[in-house]
């Protein structure tokens, strides 16, 4: 008599090199028939047509392949048992790496699905990223590429249809923590959904995939490890345990990189690594394509899903959105807003959670939590921070795993790697202030699923100091779908500009400084110029080989020269020519065609760059001084201080006033100076009013007397002295400024000033400062 049943899946042994470990998944889970022998024997057959003994657990001879069942089920067949119980018994090593690679030669079809007629197929973003790496690899260029999908579109599975697609020898995945690592790592393993997508045969056995935890204690470590894998996945934190060396030994044997999350790159410890493989094919996968601080990511945008066009295709779902405006108590009034949405969601029949966000841990424990276990007790309202210990984070991930519980207070916990596409409703008790990690985090909850339903973000209303291009997404009343779709469309514009803008210089040499690294500061010499065309090749004739550091890049279309030079000169302090002062200085240089206008920005300080200005636009070029740079200044108006830190003895005020006034300025050339000074035209009247009623202050000492305490200056109409100040021990001031009121006091007044100062000043009477 046969049965049907599912074989397990099969794994190699792990192979250890200092507490890392690597495996090899050697078989997908695929049906089987068991059959029983005319001795008795039960067998599997697999669809492969191989047959496979099933024998009484623990009973397998040694250096043998087989199956295990216990004892009791055994001798049941072949009656129905639990798929679990049934265990492969294997003593196999992990394969060579080579021979895994050499096995997907011809085994991969890319091909894109086409969910209308049901046919499988990697995604569409999937598909379009993939072909996007092999044209940029095509052209032989080594430049970090970064890949743009929206979080839900499938970055891992890209990463692994590339390395079976390509053949890749060796690779490389940076993560940002434990828990990714797993999750990628066990993709590799099985090769993710490339099988299910019918774009790769699923009964080949898998990469050889390592997992780095540990240190390595020594070059040959590093070897013996790396050896044996096809991936390598590791977290910065992890690698960089092992002394640089081992680390630039490691990467050394690795071919490619894959950084996913990229926008982490802004830490030294993930920009170290990616630089370690200068000349070698880079990969970025980020959902947005600027790091953390901000800043670029530093490589070009080859490939970018549009978030709209994901929304249109279903795989970011859209997302409704409740502002909460609550001065009185804004974290019980959000924690009521979620509760009743996920209590409405419930009703539906929608398996879903609510993951409370908030930015500390006090708060969270102290503030948040107990709002949620009084609002929602049926919901056993669970807390995850970085703090727990080990086993109180595992109990509270089992609870909300097993729907014990429903709500999660979280302190940047269930984001990067935590794959729960149940949590659909997001509280914000404390909204994200970098446009980037909102878009990530808000990303986690639009994943779609059939069985699920529209996610819904309850956000408080934010503390200042948010990145101002969450304005729109925080504004009440908005449709965040269409507000997010331009947000983060924006965002990648911004940066394929800034792409079509360096790419626009050209290929430099390999040794030249990167446009990318430059920050040069905001300010510019600019002289005018009667030229045709401008030459910017010839600021080369001005340097000798030794001085260009970086030679002169162009972008021909928007008229921008860059270059990087070596200035040497005598030091001041002794006549030596063995010694000298070494600089390095950036000139930027570009030309307004329409206006005739040169713009020179340069670190060097010391010069006007005259011989640049006539280098490349020739000698008419002249210089724009004087009044001509300020012109454009005579009807602004701004503050302009009236009254500098003299006290009013009469009226009982004192610190500074301001007034708008009109700025005036006057140029006064000097025939020895480059430069020409500006005075700003000031109202005195209120300075020579209060000058007039200083009078001269004395101190009481021990004993009673009086004694001089500093040098007071009295008029009759007259200004006082500027850079002079007064100081008097009572007065009936009634304000004064926090930077003078702490000064010629005792301690005890001036502990009591501060105490009352509110960042602006303070209230404490009679202390001022001219």
């Amino acid at each position: 008599m046969d049965a049907e049943i599912a074989l397990p899946e099969r794994w190699s042994q792990r192979h250890v090199v200092d507490g890392n470990g690597a495996r090899q998944q050697l078989a997908l889970p695929q049906p089987a028939r068991l059959e029983q022998g005319d001795d008795g024997v039960w067998s599997a057959v697999a669809a492969d047509g191989s047959r496979h003994p099933v024998r009484e657990r623990g009973h397998t001879p040694p250096g043998m392949l087989g199956l295990e069942l216990p004892r009791t089920l055994l001798d049941a067949l072949p009656a129905p048992f639990d798929p679990k119980e049934l265990r492969w018994v294997t003593s196999e090593r992990v394969s060579d790496p080579e021979d895994v690679r050499t096995s997907l030669a011809g085994r991969f079809v890319l091909r894109t699905e086409d969910a209308a007629a049901g046919e499988p197929g990697l995604r569409i973003p999937q598909a379009g990223a993939l072909h996007a790496i092999l044209a940029h690899w095509s052209t032989g260029s080594n430049e970090p590429a970064t890949v743009v999908l929206p979080t839900g579109t499938g970055k891992t599975e890209t990463m692994v249809a590339l390395f079976a697609g390509e053949q890749l020898r060796r690779v490389l995945v940076l993560v940002p923590s434990d828990n990714l690592r797993t999750q990628i790592a066990e993709a590799f393993e099985t090769y993710g959904v490339l099988p299910k997508a019918g774009v790769l045969d699923a009964v080949m056995p898998g990469p050889v995939v390592g997992r780095i935890e540990h240190h390595f204690a020594k070059a040959a470590d590093v070897r013996a490890f790396t050896d044996r894998c096809n991936v390598i996945v590791t977290t910065p934190d992890a690698l960089n345990a092992s002394s640089e060396e081992l680390v630039a030994a490691l990467t050394d044997r690795c071919t490619h990189l894959f950084v996913d999350e990229a926008h982490h790159v802004a830490a030294k410890s993930w920009a170290r690594i990616r630089d370690m493989f200068a000349g070698k094919p880079v990969l970025q996968f980020t959902a947005t394509p600027y790091r953390k601080d901000g800043e670029r990511l530093g490589g070009r945008v080859i490939y970018s899903f549009p978030l709209g066009r994901a929304q249109e295709l279903g795989y970011f779902q859209p997302i409704s959105y409740i502002s909460v405006v609550a001065l009185a108590d804004p974290d019980r009034a959000v924690a009521e807003q979620a509760i009743a949405r996920l209590r409405e969601d419930r009703k539906k029949g929608f398996d879903h959670l609510i993951m409370a966000r908030v930015n500390q841990i006090r708060r969270a424990r102290d503030d948040v939590l107990p709002i949620y276990r009084e609002l929602a007790p049926e919901f056993d309202p669970q807390i995850l921070h970085s703090n727990l210990a080990a086993g109180e984070r595992r109990a509270a991930l089992e609870a909300i795993t097993e729907r014990r519980s429903r709500v999660v207070v979280c302190v940047d916990m269930l984001g990067e790697g935590f794959n729960f596409p149940e949590l659909k409703v997001a509280a914000l008790h404390d909204p994200h202030r970098s446009l980037g990690v909102a878009l990530q985090f808000i990303g986690r909850f639009a994943r779609s699923r059939p069985d699920l339903g529209t996610a819904t973000a309850v956000v408080a209303r934010p503390e200042p100091g948010y990145d101002e291009r969450l304005r729109m997404l925080y504004a009440e009343g908005n449709q965040w779908d269409a507000v997010i779709e331009a947000l983060a469309t924006q965002a990648i514009d911004e940066v394929r500009e800034l792409d079509v803008f360096d790419a626009a210089f050209g290929d430099a040499d390999r040794d030249a400084i990167s446009i990318q690294a430059l920050r040069p500061k905001m300010s510019t010499v600019v002289y005018d110029t009667e030229c045709a065309e401008w030459r910017p090749d010839r600021l080369r004739d001005l340097f000798t080989l030794e001085q260009i550091v970086s030679p002169p890049t162009v972008n021909v279309g928007e008229r921008v020269a860059w270059m990087v030079v070596e200035s040497r000169s005598a030091v001041r302090w002794a006549h030596l020519q063995s010694v000298e002062n070494v600089a390095h200085h950036l000139h930027v240089l570009h030309w307004h065609k329409a206006r005739a206008l040169l713009y020179i920005n340069s670190s060097d300080l010391e010069s006007l760059h005259q011989n640049l200005a006539e280098a490349v636009c020739g000698e008419s070029a002249s210089r724009i001084t004087e009044d001509r740079v300020f012109r454009v200044l005579g009807e602004l108006q701004r503050p302009t201080p009236t009254n500098v830190g003299v006290i009013d003895l009469r009226n009982g005020s004192g610190g500074s006033r301001c007034t708008s006034a009109r700025t005036s300025t006057r140029a006064s050339p000097s025939p020895n100076s480059s430069r020409s000074p500006t005075r700003t035209s000031l109202s005195s009247r209120s300075i020579r009013a209060s000058a007039s009623r200083w009078a001269p202050r004395a101190r009481e000492g021990a004993s009673g007397a009086t004694r001089p305490r500093s040098r007071s200056w009295t008029g009759s109409g007259g200004a006082a002295p500027l850079g002079r100040s007064s100081r008097t021990t009572r007065s009936t001031s009634t304000r004064c400024s926090a930077t003078s009121c702490a000064r010629g006091r005792s301690r005890s007044a001036r502990r009591s000033c501060r105490s009352r100062s509110t960042g602006r000043g303070c209230r404490s009477r009679g202390w001022a400062r001219a």
